[in-house]
């Protein structure tokens, strides 16, 4: 980002999800399984970079006070809710479109793609600040901070954990033999659970520390793993 701009890489972005998408459909129709996982890596690609939108809102209110960049940042992160809604219900949708399962879910994976990139092509961004480029942190030096250890950790955890609940819970209710609607619902809700909390992100970090709302956030993980071992009716996985 700091050597071809934002906006490039965005753009960038939105056609290697477009080719992501283009790879699975032909992935799932002709059974090529390597093909179909190199697909999921450039979805995947697609979707990590789109996560720096939060960073660019943020930066667009320099002369703001830092809890303006708070409620920018989690209305951003907030429009995850829409997708979470979006996204399973389009999934369920292209199931059955067409002969192959699941390639119609694809197609509209493709289409959102090239929509954020019909949305990203007229925005006027500045190039990343200069001055911010020099004043560069050697990677030893954040080693050696226990906070950025603890913040590296508890991130890298929470996605870990997030993303096995939310691939293990349709495979598993697909297992006991819930609808694609039932699992569809809860991953609408899972979503939801995921982004809505962001719209309270001035507020939370005004009343609690960051290590709080960690604690917080492995008290919730603690909970849904005691759901889980003891429940497998819908309201257990909807709970999780």
């Amino acid at each position: 980002m700091q050597k071809f701009g934002r906006k490039k890489v965005f753009l960038y972005a939105s056609l290697i999800g477009c080719l992501g998408a283009g790879f699975a459909m032909f992935s799932l129709v002709s059974g090529l399984f390597y093909l179909f996982c190199f697909a999921t890596f450039l979805l995947g690609f697609f979707t990590v970079l789109n996560q720096f939108y939060r960073f660019l809102a943020n930066e667009a209110l320099n002369l703001a006070t830092q809890n303006d960049k708070n409620r920018a940042t989690a209305f951003v992160v907030a429009g995850g809710i829409m997708g979470g809604i979006l996204g399973p219900n389009l999934a369920n949708i292209g199931t059955l479109i067409f002969d192959t399962p699941f390639v119609g879910s694809f197609l509209f994976a493709l289409l959102l793609c090239a929509i954020n990139f019909a949305i990203t092509l007229p925005l006027t961004l500045t190039s990343p600040n200069t001055k911010k480029q020099s004043q560069k942190v050697h990677l030893l030096t954040c080693l050696k901070e226990p906070n950025f250890i603890l913040a590296t950790l508890a991130c890298a955890f929470g996605f870990a954990f997030m993303t096995l609940i939310m691939n293990a819970a349709p495979l598993a209710m697909s297992e006991y033999k819930f609808s694609y609607d039932e699992a569809k619902s809860v991953l609408v809700w899972h979503f939801i659970a995921m982004y809505a909390p962001s719209l309270f992100l001035a507020f939370f970090m005004k009343n609690l520390s960051p290590f709080r709302l960690i604690l917080l956030g492995i008290l919730f993980y603690l909970i849904a793993v005691l759901v889980a071992l003891f429940s497998v009716s819908f309201w257990g996985f909807w709970g999780v």
